[in-house]
């Protein structure tokens, strides 16, 4: 795992202090190594955290033998070796990285290379004969890559607080970004909260000119649309893909560990790891649930974990989260994650904390919820087939997590309610403009569903993953993510992997939907039948979250209150105090709306954003 930043001018050379300025702010990423490239109008630099080949003949940037091509790259390839091997007589390599693959892989197939890799990574290129920048994310966005381009100058980094930190930006809130985060708690285009900083689609390369002149191209994306396997004909069964995925990713020349919860996705994970790895250590985050009520008294997996990790014989380690210490990291968190995304991530940036003392790189469960269907309360259910557009409409709607616009001011942002209602629509279409029909089946919902979970939510859960993780110096992957498991996911039939029942659609009522809702990932609880005992199996979803409806009524409050007092002037106060009160009345649970609105006044105060 790294961090890298580029520079490149079409009017000045590049200031070199600048440079090494800005990926300073990234020495968290990577605290192995560090180097940088300037070739006149264009500079790279680079932080290094060492997981495969330790020794400097992989530090970066690093350059081609003839000159040409120079790279800085953050992530793992993990299939490097077998495309090193259709690379060996014609390269002469000098290490026994995934770096310098990758450069003679471009080197040999050009743009075409980005689609043979099986990992995660964020990519620069830079071409010294014709001039040209490349930047590519992998298939699913677990690295990220933001960019600022304004016709005269690109610059780009693995986190915007370097893109900001360069001379030819002006920080400015983009108005359109916060409506779409005001909504959907996330971000469904490639916007930001800083005006002008745009992240790189997963799946996607640019590549720009001499002229800055930008050529975008997606080379892959999620096709949920394609469910044609007969899986009883296949011999291969998700086991496999599973065991294959964990046995890929266990290459390193550091110690592999895992973060294990009480449910199936990180215990899949564990079970296969196990085969490959010896002495694994697991991580679990529990929480206090002295004040907690409802169905919050489920939100401690503990016990549940450690069920798990005896089955499995894992070294494990857990740690007690209480309300004070939402309170004390969120400066932290807040810095580190730079724009929200999702729901509340602290418990996360606690379980980086304890998997770092112990390791470099630490497996994860991500990934499965999305490609197996682990979020039935959130998908929409027809009865008959719709028209596309109508069937948009009803899912709009239910994606709005937060109140939306209405904790907008006007005032400041110059957008009327509907203006921001509008924008939100369209960019929300334009999701799906690859995938559109004319009409929409039952089992077209489920996909099209699916296919939002994974291009936009999984996306912000990676992006949120990473940065907090390497706020500590740790490097985690995602077996589930690994190229040919997705590529059998995607293939699984609907009826594979849900129960028919009746859902309650109604948001305002989660403690019953819970109790009421279909079993999501049926193929890979079955995958599990062997392996645990049928009440984990078979365990409704537990999402990571602590009991913040509780907390927030009560430990957490007097904190929440002398937030309010410095409310940034894009949020309505008036409205914001409203939700405050009805949550605090017992109203409604709006544990998320709070949150998000605790997050943007401290993201106001830390980047100076008002």
């Amino acid at each position: 795992m790294c961090g890298l930043v580029g520079i490149y001018s079409k009017n000045n050379n590049i200031d070199k202090k600048n440079l090494l300025e800005m990926s300073e702010l990234l020495a968290h990423r990577g605290k192995d190594g560090d180097g940088h490239y300037i070739n006149n109008n264009f500079g790279l630099a680079h932080k290094r955290l060492s997981i495969i080949d330790l020794t400097n003949d992989a530090s970066q940037p690093f350059v081609s033998n003839d000159k040409r091509y120079v790279l800085a790259y953050n992530g793992e390839i993990y299939n490097f070796k077998e495309i090193k091997k259709k690379l060996i007589n014609k390269y002469k390599f000098t290490s026994s990285s995934d770096t310098e693959v990758i450069l003679y892989a471009f080197s040999e197939w050009g743009k075409k290379c980005f689609k043979l890799f099986n990992g995660m990574f964020a990519i620069a290129i830079w071409d010294n004969k014709l001039k040209k920048i490349i930047i590519a994310r992998d298939r699913y966005g677990m690295k990220p890559l933001y960019y600022y381009c304004d016709g005269k100058n690109l610059v780009f980094a693995s986190e915007i607080k370097s893109i900001i930190k360069n001379k030819f930006y002006k920080r400015q809130l983009d108005y359109y970004g916060l409506c779409e985060y005001l909504s959907f708690q996330n971000y469904i285009s490639d916007k930001t909260l800083f005006k002008n900083i745009s992240l790189l689609p997963q799946g996607t390369y640019i590549e720009f000119d001499s002229n800055l002149k930008p050529s975008l191209e997606i080379y892959w994306d999620f096709n949920f649309f394609n469910k044609d396997m007969v899986i009883k004909n296949n011999k291969r069964d998700l086991n496999f893909y599973i065991n294959r995925a964990v046995k890929r990713q266990s290459f390193a020349d550091v110690d592999i560990n895992s973060y294990l919860s009480g449910g199936i996705d990180s215990a899949c994970i564990v079970r296969s790891a196990k085969k490959f790895i010896k002495n694994i250590k697991t991580f679990t985050i529990g929480f206090d649930l002295s004040s907690a009520s409802g169905i919050e008294l489920f939100f401690d997996e503990r016990k549940k974990a450690e069920r798990i990790s005896s089955i499995f014989k894992t070294d494990h380690y857990q740690s007690v989260l209480k309300s004070g210490d939402f309170e004390k990291c969120i400066d932290d968190l807040v810095y580190h994650v730079e724009e929200p995304r999702v729901g509340q991530s602290y418990p996360n940036l606690y379980a980086a904390k304890l998997a770092s003392k112990f390791g470099k790189v630490v497996f994860s469960g991500v990934g499965a919820d999305e490609l197996f269907g682990g979020y039935p309360w959130r998908y929409v259910y027809l009865k008959k087939k719709l028209p596309f557009d109508k069937f948009l409409e009803i899912y709009f709607k239910k994606m709005n997590r937060l109140p939306g616009n209405q904790l907008l001011n006007q005032k400041s942002s110059m957008l009327s309610y509907k203006d921001a209602e509008e924008y939100n629509y369209e960019k929300f279409k334009k999701v799906f403009e690859n995938y559109k029909q004319q009409y929409v089946t039952p089992d077209d919902a489920l996909n099209y569903c699916m296919y939002f979970e994974s291009k936009t939510f999984l996306n912000g859960l990676l992006l949120v993953e990473d940065k907090i993780s390497m706020s500590k110096g740790l490097e985690v992957r995602a077996p589930f993510l690994d190229n040919d498991l997705v590529d059998y996911a995607l293939k699984i039939p609907n009826k594979m992997l849900f129960l028919k029942s009746k859902l309650n659609d109604n948001e305002n009522n989660l403690e019953k939907k819970y109790k009421q809702f279909t079993k999501g990932k049926l193929i890979l609880r079955k995958s599990l039948n062997k392996s645990l005992p049928s009440d984990i199996v078979y365990d409704r979803k537990q999402g990571f979250s602590g009991p913040d409806k509780s907390w927030f009524r009560g430990e957490s409050i007097d904190f929440i209150n002398s937030q309010l007092k410095n409310l940034p002037k894009f949020l309505n106060k008036k409205k914001v105090l409203e939700i405050f009160n009805k949550h605090v009345n017992g109203e409604q649970n709006l544990r998320l709306t709070i949150w998000s609105i605790i997050y943007l006044i401290k993201f106001s105060k830390i980047f100076k954003i008002r």
